[in-house]
């Protein structure tokens, strides 16, 4: 069974976040495999990803959980991503029975059915450079509960290039936790019943706080020079 035959569980279609082959192997999952391979086989494993392509985002986290920490699981994982990386994503995401238990598209962090509250907003922030740091979550009393992510509210807290970000769900309502003139200016002051409003917002504040870092950089550089 391939991961578009598997029926929808956030109420959007399943988004891959797959990119393009790289080198480089991600911080967190270097950690993830220092974690779940021996010490004898962590260089073996690093390696093999580097050379796999298969080191960054959704599908290299998925890769490292299905093997659980066994080189030859690793490789056999490597070379299904090579033929279809959507059946990598199953194995690393979802239970024999295909229900979803984790999910990897940004995050080691989203273990469990009751963390997916957070998904989404941990995807588009991971777009902007930014990693989820801690999660705190609970069970959610108000529903409707349609999706598994209507089950679970909490705290999240994201770091990145800029400041930090600590997201809360409380009610169905979003927040972002920041300074009131900064999050006023990008209409962030208030919370949010629609969780697609709130995470454009805070992508775009967080886009204009890196563009500004960006061109303070540039102006201490054109001032040196001088």
């Amino acid at each position: 069974t391939l991961l578009r035959d598997l029926p929808l569980r956030f109420g959007r279609s399943v988004e891959l976040y797959v990119l393009p082959r790289n080198t480089h192997v991600e911080a967190d999952i270097a950690d993830r495999v220092r974690k779940d391979f021996s010490s004898e086989d962590v260089t073996d494993a690093i390696t093999m990803l580097e050379e796999s392509g298969r080191s960054e985002g959704r599908l290299g986290r998925c890769i490292v959980v299905a093997s659980e920490g066994s080189l030859e699981h690793l490789r056999q994982h490597i070379e299904m991503a090579n033929l279809d990386p959507r059946d990598v994503i199953v194995a690393g995401e979802y239970d024999p029975g295909f229900r979803q238990l984790r999910d990897l598209r940004a995050s080691f962090l989203i273990d469990a059915p009751e963390k997916f509250w957070i998904g989404g907003v941990t995807a588009a922030l991971y777009g902007r450079g930014y990693v989820l740091r801690s999660l705190d979550s609970r069970r959610a009393t108000v529903g409707p509960f349609e999706y598994t992510a209507d089950e679970g509210e909490g705290v999240a807290e994201f770091v990145g290039d800029s400041v930090p970000v600590t997201v809360d769900k409380s009610n169905r309502h979003w927040t972002l936790h920041g300074d009131p003139e900064a999050l006023e200016a990008y209409d962030l002051a208030r919370s949010f019943d629609d969780e697609s409003a709130f995470t454009d917002a805070i992508s775009c504040y967080i886009l204009a706080k890196q563009k500004r870092a960006e061109q303070g950089a540039d102006d201490q550089a054109a001032a040196a020079a001088k």
